[in-house]
């Protein structure tokens, strides 16, 4: 049989079998008790993902360089030649920030109450004016691109062209490239780097691959795709 044959052509989705005709031994929670139990479990996803941020800041906090002790450090240097390796130190460390915490969207005032960018110790806090500034070097590093000016950026720790590769290659050394899927089910696959985007983001790197041939969209709205085994 063919590998084509033998592709599942089916979407992966949450929907649950149809429940057998005869009566279940077990007596079926109340609409009220399913509520109760997806809450709680929920509640349980949500406090291990905390603990897994505040795990990755701790240990990005631990890689901090020496001179974010400095109070002149939250300074803007008035010296034309100092103003780029300002700019590149903090740039630098917001880039680490992102990769290490795994995130690729970023809200810059929330950023501006982390540390180091708040700095408790020595009483120093970068402006969003001093963040803004940063946030355009890095874009014109091409490492950053604005989502919602002035406060909501992509920082490209990776770029599109590396996730869409990555996607690819865990497709097809994982086997999972003989079924189709949604947008939504990739964005479960939540120890790939390619899966913490946001749909909209996940879009532009599966498109990718679409222009490659590597991959097709098998629905108008784009949001189920199929791997092409080459």
């Amino acid at each position: 049989m063919s590998l084509e044959k033998r592709r599942k052509k089916t979407v992966k989705n949450d929907v649950s079998q149809t429940p057998q005709k005869d009566p279940p031994l077990i007596e079926t929670p109340s609409l009220d008790e399913e509520i109760i139990q997806r809450n709680i479990e929920q509640t349980i996803s949500e406090a291990v993902q905390t603990s897994d941020e505040e795990i990755l800041y701790q240990r990005f906090v631990q890689t901090l360089p020496k001179w974010i002790k400095a109070p002149f450090a939250y300074i803007t240097p008035r010296v034309p030649e100092q103003i780029d390796t300002w700019r590149k130190n903090w740039a630098d460390l917001i880039i680490s920030y992102a990769r290490t915490l795994r995130q690729h969207i970023i809200n810059l005032q929330e950023l501006r109450e982390k540390h180091p960018f708040r700095n408790k110790e020595n009483n120093r806090q970068l402006s969003m004016e001093q963040l803004q500034k940063i946030a355009s070097y890095l874009e014109e590093q091409g490492l950053l691109r604005w989502i919602e000016p002035p406060l909501r950026v992509r920082v490209l720790w990776k770029t599109n062209e590396q996730l869409s590769k990555e996607l690819y290659d865990h497709m097809i050394e994982t086997g999972k490239a003989v079924e189709y899927w949604s947008l939504l089910d990739l964005r479960r696959i939540k120890s790939e780097d390619w899966a913490l985007l946001p749909i909209d983001e996940l879009k532009n790197v599966c498109e990718i691959l679409v222009q490659k041939g590597l991959a097709k969209w098998i629905d108008k709205e784009k949001t189920i795709l199929e791997f092409q085994i080459i």
